[in-house]
């Protein structure tokens, strides 16, 4: 994710100093479930700027996901979720640039996006899946890149190996399917040829099915995320 970021703020913008990192919220809300409860807690670095005839804001954040238990697995998991935030939020938003030259001749207010969201997709008490979407918006084009993290409950291990959470467990199988299925949308698949299971970006959703993920122009264009849905071998 934090490669993505950088070369799409290096593409968009020429990333400049903001002010100091703002305290992390408190959390938003508490979630009950079989395995685990989980909490969702806000870091945030918000700015705003003004101008003669507009205000742009700036929503610079990452919501995160925190599991409740004292076990070393939970407490990895979290080490490694609040790793990825603290990450985020250090690097400087390479929206503020566009804001604080758009606000001096704008006649509108805009609200440009630099943030990410993260969202439970699946828990058992095995496995934990969390959906995460980082959004950009600068006035210009919006970009949307979507990807997962899935944990072992048990040892606190990131779960990256495709063939670990599909039914199947043949990789050419996934790759003929998801060919298929790029190419019909008139995508390119030719990245997949040389791709392992770990390369690939999925998360699993409440149905236990297993959502793969291609983030902006990674198949050729569009600044969206392409998802393409495989059967899971958690499927109840």
């Amino acid at each position: 994710m934090k490669l993505w970021k950088k070369i799409s703020v290096a593409v968009l913008a020429s990333v400049l100093a903001v002010g100091p990192m703002a305290a992390v919220a408190p959390k938003d809300q508490i979630v009950a479930h079989a395995a685990e409860a989980y909490t969702y807690k806000t870091a945030k670095n918000n700015q705003t700027f003004k101008g003669e005839g507009c205000t742009i804001t700036v929503k610079h954040y990452y919501k995160r996901v925190v599991l409740s238990g004292s076990s070393n697995a939970i407490k990895s998991i979290n080490k490694q979720l609040k790793k990825y935030s603290d990450e985020f939020i250090a690097e400087p938003s390479g929206a503020v640039e566009y804001a604080e030259e758009d606000c001096k001749y704008r006649t509108y207010d805009e609200t440009y996006n630099d943030y990410v969201t993260q969202k439970v997709s699946y828990l058992s008490n095995d496995i934990i899946s969390i959906v995460t979407t980082y959004n950009w918006y600068a006035g210009g084009v919006s970009n949307v890149n979507t990807y997962g993290y899935t944990f072992d409950l048990k040892t606190g291990k990131e779960i990256t190996k495709l063939t670990s959470v599909t039914k199947t467990a043949s990789l050419s199988k996934i790759k003929s399917t998801l060919t298929k299925r790029i190419e019909a949308q008139q995508y390119s698949a030719s990245d997949l040829k040389d791709m392992k299971a770990t390369d690939f970006h999925f998360y699993i959703n409440s149905k236990g099915k297993v959502i793969v993920c291609f983030g902006p122009y990674e198949l050729g264009y569009g600044g969206w995320t392409k998802k393409y849905t495989l059967a899971g071998k958690y499927e109840s």
